[in-house]
């Protein structure tokens, strides 16, 4: 989004790129966001604007936190169902993570 300029809804819908089938592509795949993201916030303009997004426009700080509060929200699903299976992450992110993100008080 930050890349085009615009947030189509579309999107969401989108299968996964070719060659992205197993945990290795998926996390050298992630890799490659984080790095270009990373290059992006190192520009002098990487927080001023506006990006068009399917529900309106909006700034890159108001879509950067509505982005990590959404993700989050996901995120505590799944481990919400990886308890339900006995499941442990190795690292998983704690409630501390979470300080400061507008979340629901209920995962589901």
């Amino acid at each position: 989004t930050m890349e085009q300029g615009y947030l189509p809804e579309e999107w969401f819908g989108e299968k996964p790129p070719a060659g992205i089938d197993d945990m290795a592509a998926i996390a050298d795949y992630g890799e490659g966001v984080r790095k270009r993201l990373a290059e992006w916030l190192e520009r002098d303009e990487g927080y001023e604007g506006e990006v068009n997004t399917y529900y309106g426009p909006q700034t890159i700080p108001a879509f950067f936190e509505r982005t990590v509060w959404h993700v989050a929200q996901h995120l505590r699903q799944l481990y919400a169902f990886l308890d339900i299976m006995d499941v442990n992450p190795e690292n998983p992110l704690t409630e501390e993570d979470f300080v400061g993100l507008p979340l629901p008080k209920n995962v589901w």
